[in-house]
């Protein structure tokens, strides 16, 4: 809703909506490729921390992080389709009126 004009220019200016639906996937995957990056590099900080509170799992378990860091990237992926797909149904002739 907030990018509703730029999204139209864009399209106005050629863009296809495959196009535009790709984008902000990519823009969502770049969030999450940071997001797992940080997270990744907190766990490695805090795993002194964390081996007190851990039972049975080390606390740079690589099965479990790689397993976080995926189900990060199929979350981000479902949140992000249905506004991608959205955007990319936007007409803009409609949207630059208002």
């Amino acid at each position: 809703m907030q990018r509703r004009r730029e999204i139209a220019l864009r399209m106005a200016l050629g863009a296809s909506p495959q196009h535009v639906a790709r984008s902000i996937l990519m823009e969502s995957m770049v969030l999450a490729v940071a997001g797992g990056t940080i997270g990744i590099a907190g766990a490695a900080a805090s795993s002194g921390f964390a081996r007190t509170l851990l039972f049975g799992v080390a606390p740079q378990d690589p099965v479990t992080l790689v397993t976080a860091v995926a189900l990060l990237f199929v979350v981000v992926v479902a949140a992000s389709w249905l506004p991608a797909r959205r955007a990319a149904l936007i007409d803009p002739a409609r949207a630059m009126r208002v």
